[in-house]
């Protein structure tokens, strides 16, 4: 008796295993036909947003316009994030339409790509997503940009304050290595290497705009020095930013001769690009159909 109780016992148990694998392997399945499409979705628009991104940091360079040039650096960084906006609304799009029709959308455009049918509306409505979900999640967007070395760099986000124009010692130095490891170099964005204290602004441009903003309350020079260093009511207060080496070494000599040096930045992965995941599921079907 006792022995049919214990074969009862394990075929209960074998049953029960081997149908708590089948229904998790069905639900396994099940879950990935559904989140596949939402997830390559997101993948391709994050991907189109963040290569147009780079498109236009290099246009930036090539233009000669950096995260720090007042107007045109703001201008050129909302045009940047707008159109790569649109962009990957477009693949998106396309992705969704060839997807839901197993084939892709005519040829259109000079190019003869294949793009998905859409109102001029979309366009626009993609473009101001892009732009503001790119701000509500911490971007700048002048920071799609290259870097100025006199300037502080389109990685720029915390800092501390310098005392001088001395070096940072030991105590400041542990601090932008915190900030070193987790934000990077603020010009270039490499966490590699030693960290340098980068005052901003530099020692050489804190007496020039100490002599501007003497000669009086509203003169150019103090407007400029402002803008250019976010200086509260007009006072000049130095920091000092996480710096690579390399970015040190080549900002000397930009210093000195009071040059533009651009530096191109690849900070990694910025939580502002989460922007393209939205213009993703926008296109998501069933919510869009092709």
């Amino acid at each position: 008796m006792r022995e049919q109780e214990t074969d009862d016992l394990v075929d209960f148990v074998k049953k029960t295993a081997g149908d708590f694998l089948l229904n998790t392997r069905v639900l396994t399945v099940e879950v990935f036909k559904l989140s596949a499409p939402f997830v390559t979705h997101g993948a391709i628009s994050a991907l189109s947003f963040t290569s147009s991104l780079a498109a236009t940091q290099a246009i930036g360079r090539l233009c000669r316009v950096s995260c720090a040039t007042p107007i045109l650096g703001p201008a050129l960084g909302t045009l940047g994030v707008g159109t790569s906006a649109v962009i990957a609304g477009q693949a998106s799009a396309t992705f969704s339409h060839w997807r839901v029709t197993g084939n892709l959308p005519p040829m259109h455009g000079s190019l003869g790509l294949p793009v998905a049918p859409q109102r001029d509306l979309d366009y626009v409505v993609d473009a101001l997503i892009g732009v503001a979900f790119y701000r509500i999640l911490g971007g700048r967007l002048a920071s799609v940009l290259p870097s100025d070395l006199r300037f502080a760099g389109a990685l720029a986000r915390e800092s501390i304050r310098a005392p001088g124009s001395s070096y940072a010692n030991e105590v400041q130095r542990a601090e932008l290595r915190m900030l070193f490891k987790r934000f990077g170099c603020h010009h270039c964005g490499t966490r590699r290497g030693d960290v340098v204290g980068d005052h901003m602004p530099p020692n050489k441009f804190m007496k020039e705009s100490l002599d501007k903003i003497s000669k009086g309350p509203m003169n150019m020079g103090k407007v400029f020095s402002s803008f250019r260093f976010k200086l509260p009511r007009g006072k000049i207060v130095q920091r000092y930013y996480p710096q690579c080496s390399d970015c040190s070494n080549r900002q000397g000599a930009a210093i000195r001769q009071n040059t533009q040096r651009l530096q191109m930045h690849f900070g990694g992965f910025q939580h502002s690009s989460l922007a393209a995941i939205v213009l993703g599921m926008r296109y998501y079907h069933p919510l869009y159909p092709a």
